[in-house]
């Protein structure tokens, strides 16, 4: 299986990849194409993957990349201007979709105050999902 760490990574090139080149040039193809084999191999194990930004950590799962996160704090700053706390890939993921999700991550049109989740849904990405973290909250621990 893929490392957690190195799933992360190949999301954050994609993104400064993206940020620089079109979606038609070859580097952005090699990128997206890189980003959803690592993507599928982790799938192969797991129904999805769960991908989150907690204060200005990231997180994948169970595992909190703080060394990771310190030196993507640009990633983590793209995400959260977003409105972007979470991450759900799921399985039967298609490049395709992974391509229109990160087209739609660098959208300038993209708008954080509506509901991201609706977003999403509404240009056609099933297996794909974006929100804002949940915390049960318990009595007691204030």
């Amino acid at each position: 299986m893929e490392s957690k760490e190195q799933l992360l990574l190949a999301l954050i090139n994609t993104i400064q990849t993206a940020k620089i080149y079109s979606p038609s040039h070859p580097q952005f193809a090699e990128s997206i194409n890189s980003l959803w084999e690592t993507l599928t191999r982790y799938l192969q194990e797991k129904n999805e993957i769960i991908l989150g930004v907690v204060g200005q950590e990231l997180c994948l799962e169970d595992q909190i990349f703080f060394e990771l996160s310190e030196k993507a704090q640009s990633f983590v700053h793209f995400l959260k201007e977003r409105g972007i706390e979470k991450i759900i890939f799921s399985l039967g993921l298609q490049l395709e979709e992974l391509q229109k999700f990160i087209e739609f991550l660098l959208d300038p049109h993209i708008r954080p105050a509506l509901d991201i989740a609706r977003q999403v849904k509404l240009i056609g990405l099933s297996l794909m999902g974006l929100d804002k973290l949940n915390a049960a909250y318990e009595p007691g621990l204030s």
